[in-house]
């Protein structure tokens, strides 16, 4: 099935109930459907299917004085600097929303903080706490909820790690949320209104934040995507131009076991926003409904050696026929490749071959993998400045990691002895500081 979804808020969704009966008639089933506030759509689709996946938030609620409290964020800071204490806001939380919870019993998955963008740690743990607190009633929880292109960098994606380990191991969730449309963050990048074009500084960027920290530190948590769309989700663009977005995004979805679900945003109304887009519902519910669950395609990785060409099948002679003796083929030069492809070597540090130069070896080694590019980016990592430069192909990158290391400037040796090596260097002076740089370029 499709791993599309919707998100629903308060306000108008003319089709929805159709929608629902729809993939339901097919044999399908609503990867997800993520409500705020108004709870009506998850139970009608629970009612409809009760496979189908329901996560809820509330964004308020009043208090015993009839104030309204803000639940999407919280300031953890005291007035003196210090961060109060998360376990006691998590107490606080939960006695105020546990009621509220329990009364709707068809949520599968409760968010609570929503694109709180700051404070990583201390909001990693306040979900610890929450988890605690909330496992014993049976609740399962999605933390995070972040904004697109969040977290910003490694460190703060590394802050998240006590958490979504925690959260893997007791079978919870972490959400983020992709946009198009929301503005440039690199020069490099084009800034078009649907997600499809974004990537991977928005659309996909979960992949660098999984690739680079999560799974190399066991921290992978499954995850869903509770809210995505175009227009930075301010507008609707059309059904088609919808459709033909999240038919691409689908697809790249499918690549990655760990996604569970991604909900567009938004049916309802959501301040003066023209986002949404009730009229699409019946070409997506035709999509959902016709579209079986794929096996996962391979994904292409920058800097990936060529996979083996298969052999192909031989051709049967008639017996009749006399079998030439074949003609061997020329025979490869030294060095020269199979096929064409980019390599990009990771120097490691010129450590000497002593007790004490192999353990420092080894700590920027496990640096290095520490880091995520390796799994990431698919590098060759080694110690032979030679090994970085030599062989016949047409792009060859070497990374040398603390250059001064080496008895010869490498810049002047590569162009000296092996042109055409397109060098770049990173200075670290500790394995900690190169994890974080090589962490930082492998989340982009």
């Amino acid at each position: 099935m499709s791993k599309i979804g919707v998100h629903s808020i308060i306000g108008p969704r003319k089709g929805y109930g159709e929608f629902l009966k729809k993939i339901k008639d097919a044999g399908q089933t609503p990867a997800v459907i993520k409500v705020v506030d108004d709870f009506g759509p998850a139970k009608e689709a629970k009612a409809i299917d009760p496979n189908t996946l329901t996560v809820g938030r509330f964004n308020t609620f009043r208090d015993a004085e009839g104030n309204v409290v803000d639940t999407q964020g919280f300031e953890p800071l005291l007035p003196d600097g210090a961060y109060r204490n998360a376990r006691e806001v998590a107490e606080w939380y939960y006695e105020r929303l546990r009621p509220k919870w329990q009364a709707h019993p068809f949520i599968d998955v409760w968010e609570t903080f929503n694109e709180f963008s700051a404070h990583w740690g201390w909001q990693g743990e306040f979900y610890i706490a929450m988890m605690d607190i909330a496992e014993p009633d049976g609740f399962k929880l999605a933390h995070y909820a972040c904004s697109t292109g969040n977290p910003p960098n490694a460190a703060a994606a590394r802050e998240m790690l006590p958490c979504l380990k925690a959260a893997k191991q007791r079978g919870h969730y972490l959400s983020v949320h992709e946009y198009g449309g929301v503005g440039d963050t690199s020069p490099r990048v084009p800034n078009p209104p649907t997600l499809r074009g974004t990537q991977p500084f928005h659309a996909l960027r979960y992949r660098a934040l999984y690739e680079t920290i999560l799974i190399p530190n066991g921290a992978d948590a499954q995850l869903i995507i509770s809210e995505c769309g175009q227009a930075g989700g301010f507008d609707f663009l059309g059904t088609q131009t919808l459709l033909d977005d999240m038919k691409w995004y689908d697809a790249e979805l499918f690549k990655d076991e760990y996604v569970i679900a991604a909900a567009i945003f938004t049916l309802g109304k959501w301040m003066a926003s023209n986002v949404n887009f009730a009229e699409a519902l019946p070409a997506l519910a035709e999509y959902i409904a016709t579209t079986p669950t794929p096996p996962a395609p391979p994904r292409s990785r920058p800097g990936e050696s060529p996979a083996p060409e298969p052999m192909p099948e031989p051709t049967p002679t008639p017996e009749p026929t006399p079998v030439p003796e074949p003609t061997p083929a020329p025979a490869r030069s030294r060095g020269a490749p199979r096929i064409q492809y980019k390599r990009t070597y990771l120097l490691l540090p010129n450590e000497p071959a002593t007790p004490e130069g192999n353990a420092r070896l080894d700590q920027w080694i496990q640096a290095i993998r520490a880091s995520g590019v390796l799994t990431r980016f698919r590098w060759t990592m080694g110690a032979s400045a030679d090994d970085a430069g030599i062989g016949d192909l047409d792009k060859r990158g070497v990374i040398a990691i603390n250059p001064d290391t080496w008895p010869t400037p490498l810049e002047d040796f590569y162009t000296r002895e092996y042109p055409g090596v397109d060098y770049d260097a990173i200075q670290a002076a500790t394995p900690d500081e190169l994890r974080n740089q090589l962490a930082n370029m492998a989340f982009g």
